[in-house]
């Protein structure tokens, strides 16, 4: 089958997004307690969409938009704490919250070999798409929203020199993290063999 962008030269490099080398800061707010956080009325929104929201954080209810995040968790039976301002802030590290902020269940990343039971599994000849140094959150997340977009069945991360999923990832993929699988492989590892490790076998 083939592959968007793999392991060459006994390292993952990204054919599909440039890597922006001075990481930006991440204010995730997480993790706590095992989980992440999530904030912003469409990231909220989505989270909850997705199923993997363990409580949602709100101040100011009576404004309309965190309103209906509060009536939409409320239908799913997620809990909600109406607390004041400045206990949101805390909680988001001083982000722009829009007056919600979501406990998130940690993100379960897929593995090589669910991967490849996936693969195996696919009607078609599947997109994967890996990369190689992208550290930067918005950069990743745009990755999985395009990812999305183009039907791919899974993003392949490297372990060193590449953003995790954070509530910036989650932000900048408009949802699509929760949606498009991620694959995280061990980049020591990788630098010891010349097989892909999604790719061997197959």
């Amino acid at each position: 089958y083939a592959v968007d962008a793999l392991v060459t030269g006994n390292r993952l490099r990204a054919s599909t997004a440039s890597s922006r080398r001075g990481r930006a800061p991440d204010t995730d707010g997480g993790p706590i307690d095992g989980t992440t956080v999530r904030y912003g009325i469409h990231p909220v929104m989505e989270a909850l969409a997705a199923g993997v929201v363990i409580e949602v954080i709100a101040t100011g209810v009576d404004r309309a938009q965190v309103a209906t995040v509060v009536r939409r968790a409320t239908y799913l039976r997620v809990p909600v704490r109406d607390v004041p301002p400045g206990d949101v802030d805390r909680v988001t590290a001083g982000a722009r919250h829009q007056g919600v902020a979501a406990l998130i269940r940690p993100h379960r990343y897929l593995s090589v070999d669910e991967l490849r039971v996936r693969v195996a599994a696919s009607a078609e000849e599947p997109i994967i798409i890996a990369l190689d140094g992208v550290e930067d959150p918005q950069n990743f997340g745009a990755v999985l929203r395009t990812a999305e977009g183009a039907g791919a069945l899974a993003v392949v991360v490297g372990s060193r020199n590449a953003s995790p999923v954070t509530a910036a990832v989650a932000r900048a993929s408009a949802g699509a993290v929760d949606r498009v699988p991620v694959v995280r492989v061990d980049s020591r590892s990788e630098e010891h063999t010349s097989e892909p490790p999604v790719t061997s076998g197959y």
